[in-house]
C-alpha cells in the first residue's frame, strides 16, 4: 500500500515526505542501495548512541557515566525481549502476508507493542517503588526516567523495523537522523549550561523516540487494521517462532548485561563509567558488523536452499575469512591507539585504561566471527542453539566471571565477556559441524521461514547495537 499523507497537508510537505520514503522503497535503488541506506542507517543509530555517552563522558562525572550505563542495561533488555518477541516474528511473517492481510497482521504487531510497553513500564514503576525505599538516589532518577520515556523508546525501536521489514530503509534512515538531530542537539545544550545528568538524557531520548515514532505513527496509519479475531492467532503464531528467541534473551541479559551491576556492587559506579567509555570505543565497529550480520542472515538462507550444506559451509568460511581480516586489524588498531582515542573522547579522567580497551576489542572480534555461525545455525533452523549457547554464558557470568570481576574490576568483565564469547563460538561451531557431518540438517528448504528471510534484512536477533555508549 503506498504511504501517503493527508489530503488537506500542503502539497510541500506531501511533496518531502513522498521523496522521503521513496528512498527506502524505490525499486531503481535495487538491492545494492537498500544496503548502503541499511548501513547508513545503522551508523547514524550508532552513532547517536556513541555521541550520547562522549557528551556525557566530558561533561560529566564518572559517576554520571555509570549510571547511564546502568540504565542503558535495562534498554537493552527491554529492547531484546521486543525484538524476540515482536520484531523478528514480525519480519519473517509479514513477507507472507499481502493486502488487508498485511494489515491486520501490522495491526495486531502494534497492539503487541502496545502491551509490552505497559508492562514495561509496570515492572519499572514497581522496581521504581522498591529502590524508593531504600536505594540510590541518581538510580531512583533515572529509573523514573526509563518508566515514563521507555514505552516511547520501543515504539521508535518498533518503527524502525517495521520500516526494514517493508524494505524501507530510508524511512529508518530519516527516523533515526531525525532522533541524533534532536538528542544530540537538547545533549549540547544542556551540557553548555551545566545541566546534563544521566537521568536528563535519559528524557531527552524519549521526547526524541516520541516524536519521531508518533509522526511514523500518524503517516502510517493507513497501513494498520484492527480485528479482535486475528489478534490470538498472530500472538500463537509469533510465540512458536520467538520462544527460542526470549529464552536467548532471557541468557544474554544474564550471560552480559548484568556484567555493569555485578561491578557497580563490587568497585561502585566510577568504575562501571570506566567500562561505559572503553565499551563505547570498542562497539565503535558495530556498524560495520551489524549491516553484515543484516546481509548474512538472507544471504545464507538463500545459500542453504541453492547449495545446501555444503554451500553453507563454504560461505561461512568465507564471511569468517572476512570479518576475522576486518576485525584484526581493527584489534591491533585499538591495542595501538585505543587509550589514546578513549582520552581524546572521553577526557583526561579515563588515561590508563588502554589494556581493558584491547581485551574487550578481542572479545568483540570473537563475537563478531560467530556471527556467520550464528546465522547458519538460523537458516537450518536451529535458533534453539543460540539459546542454549546463552545459558552457557550465564555459567560463565556465574562462575568465573563474577570472581573475574571481583578481583579486577573493568578489566575482569572484559576477560568475562571475552570467555563468553569464545564458549558460544565454540558451542555453536560444534553444533552446525555435528548437524553437518550427520547428515540431520534437511535438503529441501523451502519452508515458509527460509523463504520469508531471503529478502528481508535484519531478521535474527544474534548481533544487536550493543553501543552502550
Amino acid at each position: 500500500m503506498t504511504l501517503s499523507p493527508p489530503a488537506n497537508r500542503s502539497s510541500s510537505s506531501a511533496t518531502m515526505w513522498a521523496r522521503a520514503t521513496e528512498i527506502g522503497r524505490s525499486p531503481t535503488l535495487g538491492a545494492m542501495g537498500k544496503g548502503a541506506a541499511t548501513l547508513a542507517d545503522q551508523a547514524v543509530a550508532s552513532a547517536t548512541n556513541f555521541i550520547t555517552g562522549v557528551i556525557i563522558g566530558r561533561a560529566c562525572s564518572k559517576d554520571e557515566l555509570g549510571f547511564y550505563m546502568l540504565g542503558f542495561t535495562i534498554m537493552l533488555f527491554a529492547n531484546g525481549l521486543q525484538q524476540a518477541l515482536i520484531l523478528s516474528p514480525y519480519t519473517v511473517f509479514s513477507a507472507r502476508r499481502k493486502n488487508d492481510d498485511l494489515r491486520l497482521y501490522t495491526g495486531s504487531s502494534l497492539v503487541f507493542q502496545a502491551a509490552l510497553c505497559v508492562l514495561t513500564a509496570l515492572c519499572l514503576a514497581i522496581a521504581l517503588a522498591v529502590l524508593g525505599l531504600s536505594g540510590s538516589e541518581r538510580l531512583y532518577a533515572i529509573l523514573w526516567a526509563l518508566s515514563a520515556v521507555m514505552p516511547l523508546i520501543l515504539l521508535r525501536e518498533f518503527a524502525r523495523q517495521v520500516s526494514f521489514a517493508r524494505l524501507r530503509a530510508g524511512a529508518a534512515l530519516l527516523l533515526d537522523c531525525g532522533v541524533f538531530a534532536v538528542q544530540t542537539g537538547g545533549l549540547l545544550l544542556l551540557a553548555h549550561n551545566g545541566a546534563l545528568s544521566a537521568s536528563r538524557a535519559y528524557w531527552l531520548n524519549g521526547a526524541a523516540c516520541g516524536a519521531v515514532a508518533l509522526i511514523w505513527l500518524f503517516w502510517s496509519r493507513g497501513e494498520f487494521a484492527f480485528s479482535g479475531s486475528q489478534i490470538v492467532p498472530d500472538l500463537l503464531q509469533n510465540w512458536r517462532m520467538a520462544r527460542w528467541l526470549f529464552g536467548s534473551t532471557i541468557g544474554r541479559a544474564g550471560s552480559s548485561h548484568m556484567y555493569p551491576w555485578i561491578l557497580t556492587a563490587f568497585h561502585g559506579v566510577a568504575a562501571t563509567g570506566v567500562l561505559a567509555a572503553c565499551t563505547g570505543i570498542v562497539y565503535s565497529a558495530n556498524p560495520f558488523l551489524i549491516g553484515l550480520q543484516n546481509f548474512l542472515d538472507p544471504k545464507f538462507a538463500h545459500e542453504f536452499d541453492k547449495n545446501g550444506s555444503d554451500g553453507l559451509y563454504r560461505a561461512i568460511v568465507r564471511a569468517v575469512l572476512v570479518i576475522a581480516a576486518v576485525m584484526g586489524v581493527f584489534c591491533l588498531a585499538m591495542h595501538l591507539f585505543g587509550g589514546s582515542v578513549l582520552k581524546i573522547a572521553y577526557g583526561e579522567k579515563y588515561i590508563g585504561y588502554s589494556i581493558v580497551v584491547t581485551v574487550l576489542a578481542l572479545s568483540h572480534l570473537v563475537y563478531a566471527v560467530n556471527a556467520p555461525i550464528t546465522s547458519s545455525l538460523m537458516a537450518i533452523e536451529r535458533t534453539d542453539v543460540e539459546f542454549k549457547s546463552s545459558l552457557a554464558g550465564v555459567v560463565v557470568m556465574s562462575t568465573i566471571g563474577i570472581w573475574l570481576v571481583r578481583v579486577y574490576g573493568p578489566l575482569g568483565v572484559a576477560f568475562g565477556l571475552l570467555s563468553r564469547s569464545l564458549v558460544s563460538l565454540t558451542f555453536g561451531w560444534v553444533v552446525f559441524q555435528r548437524q553437518r557431518h550427520a547428515g540431520r540438517i534437511p535438503m529441501e528448504t523451502t519452508s515458509d521461514a527460509t523463504m520469508a528471510t531471503q529478502e528481508i534484512p535484519d531478521c535474527g536477533p544474534t548481533l544487536r547495537d550493543e553501543s552502550l555508549l
